[in-house]
């Protein structure tokens, strides 16, 4: 660290927990500039030395300074935007100029147009005089001016600059110059003030390319100098050019392959299909960017849909363009086939993003030959402005493969309790019979098939603080195939291991399919002289939608919508009900035995409501009825858009929380019920939302 220069336009630091846009690698005698999210090489130099780590400093400034320039603009800025053409026009295949709209574009070249002649349009429309800089941005880092004068030119309505990149009687194209790249981001910038400013981006500057070169054969230029100011009023305008290569035509007796991802139709489905990397220099063109940032852990990462190319980022972008018939896709799905491994601990949904929301199209599952699979029944490709080009703009679709890597508990069944440091629970390292036999109010969270009890008890500190509990017990459980019933004896077994008994009872919290566990244990096995009352959040006590394979998908990606948008922590618990629900998914007709047994009309089902014999505790229902849930108003837009895209898939104008309907949740025996409420809620959020906070928490008074 200390021998690296130091420069204002680069920031170091070594804290893991820190924000960082790359990072620098040492090893193996080399230093390597990578990519923070991907890992992929951006830059490197042979050797450790003074001189190396001059180079890479001077090379760390140059990206600096790339992307401050990328990003600058003045919001406080009085000048219009409307006071400037600036845009880009492309040629036709009749020789035409075509204005593009708006300053994001995205250019589809094809077999038959690998080159799209440009034009760069720049006028001002007013009567004011401005002083203004054009920069090219290029993907290897290097900035070019394409004003014509040393600093700043004087821009006058109707009197047009001579710009570089419009060369008289003659056009530059854009083009994809290698086989293995299938996307690139051209950016021009334009800076504007009122006054003359000084140029202080552009010095002659080294080209960065994806390798690791050797100080003997590079020449280190640099780029910078002071910087100037600007004075009195400025601002700028981006225009982004992503240049995509069109890839193959899918269609029926026509298929995608690239011998690691393979796609095909036997409907009347159309649209070519190409593979692109989630990031590359330029900011804001992909929405695939925004979803790889949200996904940011150790948990997380998208899978790659092509072979690694020679150090590339990797392609982990599917992109549909031309979308025809997608409707035909309901009766004959798109088949996608992933070739390559995943491990046991690895599950795979396939999302993209339409108006800020991420949505699930699907999960892979296991296949006859090794390989991965899945099929898509809907399509939700929408109209691409930015690729419109002057034209009626195509429809597109775009997805990534985000694979969820979860851990296991060596032990399956386990009995423990929280403590609220700082507000936040964690798992206490005390013994928990000692706690128990310490206590004399004790409340017991019990998860579902989704989640997990520590995100459950998030906002459950406070009954500690106020001496409605002095103990909060958790139990965690393999929730997919082992058996209701098992899993309650288990639940039963260590609560009498532990100190639980007829003289020191336990309230039950329980979400989802946990009430179920706890009315086994309290209906069938004794279990009622162990709790006072039981309280169920979500339970399907009459069964949910899990009578066949397609109902699980659509009920599975409906509650994965709501998981990524509402928070990661769920995923990680998804992990385990992915894994299993895919493997059940590719037998014939198996959904593992909880799903089977929490199927409407299930056996389960039938025997525990079959014999309602006398109990001593008392239950509590809260129902969700998503129709009714009010949030707050920065939350609100987004629970409508998840409605929107999402639909009403198994519970069409019926009460539900998004998983199971109310009126399932709300069917047990009236001999048993103290008290049962409805709210605004949905299945993720009983223990988030407010209103359903205050409900559950006046149930434990």
């Amino acid at each position: 660290m200390a021998l690296l220069p130091r420069d204002p336009a680069i920031f170091y630091h070594t804290l893991p927990d820190r924000h960082f846009d790359f990072r620098l690698d040492t090893g193996g005698g080399e230093l390597r500039i990578c990519d923070r999210l991907t890992g992929h090489l951006v830059h490197g130099v042979k050797g450790t030395d003074a001189a190396a780590c001059n180079y890479i400093g001077a090379a760390l400034a140059q990206i600096g300074k790339w992307k401050a320039l990328e990003a600058m603009h003045h919001p406080q800025s009085n000048i219009p935007r409307s006071d400037f053409d600036f845009g880009v026009q492309l040629m036709d295949e009749n020789g035409n100029w075509q204005d593009c709209t708006g300053h994001d574009i995205t250019i589809d070249l094809t077999d038959s147009r690998s080159e799209i002649p440009f034009r760069i349009k720049l006028n001002n429309t007013s009567q004011v005089e401005y002083h203004v800089a054009l920069y090219h941005l290029a993907p290897n880092f290097t900035i070019s001016k394409q004003t014509p004068d040393t600093d700043a030119s004087v821009l006058r309505n109707g009197k047009p600059l001579a710009l570089l990149c419009n060369p008289p009687g003659d056009f530059l194209t854009f083009m994809l110059t290698e086989d293995d790249v299938n996307e690139e981001t051209e950016i021009f910038k334009l800076v504007y003030s009122l006054f003359p400013f000084s140029d202080y981006f552009v010095e002659e500057a080294q080209e960065l390319e994806r390798s690791v070169v050797t100080l003997d054969s590079s020449k280190s230029r640099g780029i910078g100098g002071a910087k100037k100011g600007f004075r009195k009023d400025w601002d700028a305008q981006t225009l982004r050019i992503r240049i995509v290569r069109n890839g193959t035509k899918v269609e029926k007796g026509k298929s995608f392959d690239n011998g690691m991802l393979s796609i095909g139709t036997q409907s009347g489905f159309r649209a070519k299909v190409t593979v692109t990397p989630a990031r590359n220099n330029a900011k804001g063109l992909n929405p695939a960017q925004e979803l790889q940032s949200m996904f940011e852990s150790a948990e997380f990462s998208f899978l790659p849909v092509a072979p690694p190319s020679r150090g590339l980022p990797a392609n982990t972008v599917v992109e549909f363009t031309g979308l025809e018939n997608e409707a035909s896709l309901e009766k004959h799905p798109l088949e996608i086939q992933v070739r390559q491994p995943l491990e046991d601990n690895e599950s795979v949904m396939a999302e993209t993003m339409q108006n800020g929301i991420v949505l699930p199209l699907g999960f892979l599952e296991p296949d006859a030959g090794g390989n991965h699979r899945m099929f898509i029944h809907h399509a939700p490709g929408e109209p691409d402005e930015r690729r419109a080009a002057g034209k009626s703009p195509v429809r597109a679709l775009w997805f990534c493969l985000l694979k969820v890597v979860f851990r296991r508990d060596k032990e399956i069944f386990r009995l423990r309790h929280l403590e609220f440091p700082e507000g936040a629970p964690e798992y206490s390292k005390e013994k928990t019979s000692d706690r128990i036999g310490q206590s004399d109010k004790i409340l017991l969270v019990i998860h579902g098939i989704i989640g997990n009890t520590k995100s459950l008890s998030a906002n459950l500190g406070s009954l500690l603080e106020s001496g409605r509990y002095d103990c909060i017990l958790t139990f965690d459980y393999e929730n997919l195939n082992t058996s209701i019933e098992e899993i309650a004896e288990k639940l039963k077994e260590r609560l009498l291991a532990n100190g639980i008994s007829p003289h020191r009872k336990v309230d039950i919290l329980a979400h989802s399919m946990g009430g179920l566990v706890s009315r086994y244990m309290i209906e069938s096995l004794g279990g009622d002289v162990l709790a006072g009352r039981l309280i169920m959040a979500g339970t399907p006590n009459a069964g949910s939608a899990f009578g066949n394979v397609e109902d699980v998908r659509k009920w599975t990606v409906r509650v994965l919508t709501l998981a990524c948008n509402y928070g990661k922590q769920f995923l990680g618990a998804w992990g385990p009900f992915l894994e299993i629900v895919n493997k059940g998914l590719a037998t014939a007709g198996f959904l593992t035995k909880t799903l089977g047994q929490m199927d409407t009309g299930s056996d389960f089902l039938k025997g525990l409501h079959g014999h309602a014999r006398d109990i001593t505790t008392r239950y509590y229902l809260l129902a969700g009825d998503s129709s009714k849930y009010k949030l707050e108003a920065a939350d609100m837009g987004l629970f409508e858009k998840i409605e929107l895209a999402v639909g009403s898939v198994l519970y069409w104008k019926t009460p539900n929380d998004i998983a199971v309907s109310v009126k399932s949740i709300m069917d047990v025996p009236e001999k048993y019920l103290e008290r049962s409420v409805e709210t605004g809620a949905h299945h993720l959020n009983y223990f988030d939302y407010n209103s359903s906070i205050k409900l559950l928490k006046e149930m434990m008074d």
